[in-house]
């Protein structure tokens, strides 16, 4: 919904290279990309990519907080990234890198993205991020159930 999550430049290793994520509790919401078009990333997908990005949670966490890739109205996966968040030091950067393998496991049909890159959190949750980009790779990959 409006006004429910604000979003702020911020610096990592760059002027303005990230975004600060800023929940301000009305609600569950989303900040995330939009494609104009559906993306296919199926083949992405067999060859184990993962999505990637670097993070840095800027306040404790209390609330559930998710990775989504979206396909359409009623259709995504979702991936909850709680326990990486909490587990690195608040305020330092952190990598994060999830199988799309796993957002096709909770829902998502990969073969139509429309939203590539999405955080869903209720509650007041402030987290930035930056680099957010497909990896190779099983190093540092966060297993999915």
């Amino acid at each position: 919904g409006e006004g429910e999550v604000r979003i702020t430049a911020a610096d990592k290793s760059a002027q303005e290279d990230a975004r600060t994520l800023r929940w301000t509790g009305n609600g569950t919401s989303w900040a995330g990309l939009v494609g104009d078009s559906s993306i296919d990333l199926q083949r992405e997908a067999n060859g184990q990519l993962s999505l990637a990005l670097d993070y840095r949670l800027d306040a404790p966490l209390n609330a559930t907080v998710s990775l989504r890739i979206g396909c359409g109205a009623g259709c995504g996966g979702s991936v909850p990234i709680g326990p990486p968040l909490t587990s690195s030091a608040a305020g330092q950067w952190a990598h994060l890198k999830i199988p799309l393998a796993c957002f096709a496991k909770s829902g998502a049909d990969l073969s139509r993205v429309t939203i590539p890159f999405a955080i869903d959190s209720a509650d007041h949750t402030t987290v930035s991020v930056a680099n957010i980009r497909l990896e190779s790779g099983t190093d540092g990959v966060m297993s999915c159930r």
